[in-house]
């Protein structure tokens, strides 16, 4: 029976060496492999490099050399698997030609202010929404962000838990229903802004108001008896909500 053979190396070999594929090269360097060998060879390799970009004792030079891997799959894994990578390996993933790689590295929260920038400016609405919900993400970038014409991107914005409170303030002056339900619910947004809030009719936000364990007492007490037993449930069952208050009301409704 003949059986089909590919010679490692030749240059019009489909299944040629790939950079990145120690394990098939090594079989390959021993002579002659199937082709169904060689791809297995390939596969193992590419398997090994994911493992690796998940190990939790990823050293730096190593962070280094995967953020070169020719599998976009491998570079995807590295950047959201571990939590701390050197800013030079950041920025290389963060002008990787893989959009989904930028996407990931968008919203990392080890992201250099420079590579943020970058991608801020980013045609993808998605990879700018990833730098708008970044922690990390510096108040001018988040300025610049907040006057975005795509909606998902101010919404993403007004819910940054490191959101600038003056800016958070201007977002509640916004035409948007849906900036404003993230606002209420967002645990940084001042006070005052959460008392503005809470005087609309707009169920979804007084959802979230009750919802947010930084409300007001004094506005969660005025949700316990919100006619939409939802609101009303959820103003009940926030941890901020002191046990004495909750007491009084229960008494009060019994």
């Amino acid at each position: 029976m003949s059986m089909s053979y590919a010679r490692a190396g030749t240059g019009t070999n489909q299944y040629a060496r790939k950079p990145g594929r120690p394990a098939a090269d090594g079989l390959a360097a021993g002579g002659l492999l199937t082709q169904s060998q060689f791809r297995l060879a390939g596969q193992a390799a590419e398997w090994e490099a994911l493992a690796r970009a998940a190990r939790p004792d990823l050293d730096p030079q190593e962070a280094a050399r995967l953020a070169s891997n020719h599998d976009p799959a491998v570079r995807r894994q590295l950047v959201l698997r571990q939590e701390r990578l050197p800013a030079e390996v950041l920025r290389q993933l963060g002008a990787d030609p893989d959009p989904q790689v930028r996407f990931y590295t968008a919203r990392h929260r080890g992201c250099p202010p420079g590579t943020l920038e970058l991608l801020s400016r980013e045609s993808r609405h998605g990879i700018r929404r990833q730098v708008a919900g970044n922690p990390s993400c510096p108040p001018e970038i988040l300025s610049k962000l907040a006057r975005d014409p795509h909606y998902t991107i101010v919404k993403s914005v007004a819910g940054n838990p490191q959101a600038p409170l003056e800016l958070l303030r201007q977002l509640a002056t916004s035409d948007l229903l849906e900036v404003k339900i993230v606002l209420a619910g967002n645990r940084r947004t001042p006070s005052d802004v959460l008392e503005q809030l809470a005087g609309t009719q707009d169920r979804a936000v007084l959802r979230n108001l009750a919802r947010n364990r930084h409300t007001p007492v004094d506005i969660l007490s005025r949700l316990l008896n919100h006619p939409d037993q939802v609101i009303a449930c959820y103003a009940q069952l926030n941890q901020s909500l002191p046990r004495a208050v909750l007491a009084m009301w229960q008494l009060a409704h019994r």
